[in-house]
């Protein structure tokens, strides 16, 4: 897989996501803390969607305060080590 094939996979996996289950902002916290390289501030916007992280991993899965479960990809929270070159 290529740097570009993975952007395109993970844009795809954050537009369609909320289309299935949850709600809209706790996807879109999700996406800015999976984002961040900061895990205090990862935490943080997590924690302002009302949602739990209750094995500290987000692979893990994520709750938020309705008791949905929110399933992140491992690919979309780090990058692979074997990327091909574009």
């Amino acid at each position: 897989m290529t740097q570009t094939q993975l952007e395109r996979k993970r844009e795809q996996f954050w537009d369609t996501a909320p289309a299935f289950e949850g709600r809209l902002e706790v996807w879109q916290a999700l996406r800015l803390a999976c984002d961040s390289n900061d895990g205090q501030l990862a935490h943080a916007i997590l924690a302002s969607a009302g949602a739990t992280v209750p094995s500290l991993r987000i692979v893990d899965g994520v709750y938020d305060d309705h008791g949905a479960c929110y399933t992140i990809p491992q690919y979309c929270l780090s990058e692979p080590t074997n990327l091909i070159s574009d």
